[in-house]
């Protein structure tokens, strides 16, 4: 398998044109590597349902994130949990093998009254909440009740960005390190991401993640979550490369060095323009190996955003369809 993976990013990095298509030529260096066993959980979707229904192609893991499932949803009153749909989503990942990362973000408005609404129509917040005794109530449902059944936990989503947190880095490090010393006291066996951090392409953004570090909070996980993404949705999956490699100097002047996981893309995503059939089955296998060629850089998995909505440039299978042609 990781042979015929080393081929074909030589192939599709030096290929022209293919007949009959609109899939412009690859400007790209074209590399090669001794083969190595790729696991398949670096081929991941982030789920845009809340069924429970799982991809119809093979995928390798799934990420839970505009599925209904923000703290806001599964703890709408300070005494009430609702775990209904994130029950159903993770009935769906163990029936289809699939290993499963979880997503914190959203902040109950009972938790943040203050605080300036977010991105749903939820009335989910943007800050950290008032009392941080109840964030260590909900993780501690949270990883309790799914324990060795959620596999992995994002500890805040979209970090560097106002619509999704609005709160201090000071403040986002002291809900890691509360967060991860829970899940850890649950489930011992499940992996960490740091918050994910967005707007990449941007100094200030970066200097979030930079101070995110100077202040240990990389100490507190296993890895570290980032939103990999080319600046344009036409742009090829390859100009995310650079994005990677400014990444790496950050960390690198920082001192820490953790595996990489992107977790997703830009917040205006939907309102990008779509890409023609051809050029989305080409995207999507191209985002993969320029995921390959990120594990030069400790780049450890790749979550495609997203599975099951119909209302992106690049649609992997809207729910109740089928595959995108090519996708399976």
């Amino acid at each position: 398998m990781a042979v015929a993976v080393v081929l074909l990013m030589v192939f599709v990095a030096t290929s022209g044109t293919p007949a009959g298509t609109d899939v412009p030529r690859i400007t790209a260096p074209a590399w090669q590597a001794q083969p190595v066993p790729v696991p398949p959980e670096l081929f991941g979707v982030t789920m845009n349902s809340a069924t429970g229904t799982m991809p119809a192609f093979r995928m390798g893991s799934v990420r839970f994130w505009d599925s209904q499932t923000r703290w806001a949803n599964l703890q709408p009153a300070r005494d009430r949990f609702d775990w209904a749909t994130l029950d159903r989503l993770v009935d769906g990942a163990e029936k289809a093998g699939l290993p499963t990362l979880f997503v914190l973000g959203g902040t109950p408005g009972w938790a943040a009254p203050g605080s300036p609404k977010g991105a749903y129509t939820d009335g989910s917040r943007t800050g950290a909440p008032e009392n941080l005794a109840d964030w260590d109530r909900f993780v501690q449902a949270l990883a309790s009740r799914y324990r060795g059944r959620l596999h992995a936990y994002e500890l805040w989503v979209q970090a560097t960005h106002h619509m999704y947190y609005s709160g201090s880095v000071e403040r986002l490090v002291e809900m890691t390190g509360r967060a991860a010393k829970i899940v850890r006291s649950n489930d011992p066996d499940a992996t960490l991401v740091c918050p994910s951090m967005g707007q990449l392409w941007q100094p200030q953004a970066r200097e979030i993640l930079r101070r995110f570090a100077e202040l240990g909070g990389y100490q507190h996980c296993d890895a570290a979550g980032v939103k990999l993404y080319q600046r344009d949705a036409a742009d090829p999956p390859e100009t995310l490369v650079p994005l990677l490699r400014e990444i790496d100097a950050t960390m690198h002047a920082a001192g820490v060095h953790p595996p990489l996981w992107n977790t997703g893309t830009v917040y205006d995503i939907p309102l990008r323009e779509p890409l023609s059939p051809a050029r989305s089955t080409d995207y999507a296998i191209r985002f993969y190996l320029a995921g390959l060629y990120g594990r030069e850089f400790n780049l450890r998995r790749m979550y495609f955003y997203n599975w099951g909505s119909s209302k992106l440039p690049l649609v992997l299978q809207a729910e109740g369809s089928p595959p995108h042609a090519g996708q399976g």
